[in-house]
């Protein structure tokens, strides 16, 4: 009978802890992502206004960028996957050698650590951790906007002035799609996080309640659902999102479409 009852109080208590210890880790990662939008703006303080570079090109072989140092490829610390024995070692590089020299590492003070959700850390030691093995970037839980170059690599940054502040700079990559961190940067189709819920999503499109923590050019952070997020993507390129999603997002532009002069934003 007591162990029937404590059985009963823990499946009550279990819950309401999970809940709370999400709770205390997304309040670390909007203060992250506050963090990396107050560098984002100093660094466009001091290069005329430009946004740092989104990091566009496979396995950090772009220029470089808000996350780190290009000009990787194979062979360099962006290589992936990696065997868990040979994760400690990649993930130092990735550190000293991209991070580091990145654009906004002076900016942050060189603490790689605001780099990483922390539910995606614990994530990443435990139940993704295959996954997590799989990415050929392995220093940030978050990706940018696309939008930013064109979604070219060659093309110059946007400027800050040319932007309003509610447009969407970065938001947390989909960890369910290993592919997705092959750089730093990203179309807003190809998949956002909810890690940030009452449970584990394990389907990059499949909407289980969760939400992310985006980042804005007006230098602030926004809890977005996954829904939210998806009203404003519509059914992209890469997603097979069912019919409660408009096959348009309407209106456009919007805060993630929102590319100066195109009469819908990019999408």
């Amino acid at each position: 009978m007591v162990i029937a009852i404590i059985a009963i109080l823990a499946g009550m208590l279990l819950p309401a802890l999970s809940k709370a210890k999400d709770k205390a880790q997304n309040t670390v990662d909007y203060n992250n992502t506050k963090q990396l939008m107050l560098a984002m703006l100093m660094y466009a303080g001091d290069d005329e206004e430009h946004l740092p570079h989104p990091g566009w090109g496979g396995n950090g072989s772009g220029p470089d960028s808000w996350a780190y140092q290009g000009g990787g490829g194979s062979g360099q610390p962006w290589a992936g996957p990696v065997s868990q024995a040979g994760l400690n070692a990649q993930l130092e590089r990735q550190v000293n050698e991209g991070f580091r020299n990145g654009q906004l590492a002076t900016y942050l003070g060189y603490a790689d650590k605001i780099m990483i959700c922390p539910k995606d850390r614990s994530e990443s030691s435990g139940a993704k951790r295959n996954l997590f093995l799989q990415r050929p970037i392995k220093i940030t839980s978050y990706t940018w906007n696309g939008w930013i170059i064109n979604n070219n690599a060659n093309n110059p940054t946007v400027k800050t002035t040319s932007l309003t502040a509610g447009n969407i700079i970065q938001w947390e990559t989909d960890e369910n799609t290993p592919f997705l961190f092959n750089d730093s940067g990203n179309r807003p189709d190809e998949g956002i996080s909810q890690r940030h819920s009452a449970g584990i999503s394990r389907e990059t499109y499949k909407d289980i309640g969760g939400r992310s923590t985006v980042g804005a050019v007006g230098g602030h952070a926004v809890n977005l659902t996954f829904r939210k997020f998806y009203e404003m993507v519509g059914r992209g390129k890469r997603n097979a999102l069912d019919s409660s999603f408009p096959n348009r997002p309407n209106p456009l532009p919007n805060d993630l479409y929102w590319y100066p002069g195109h009469p819908t934003g990019g999408w």
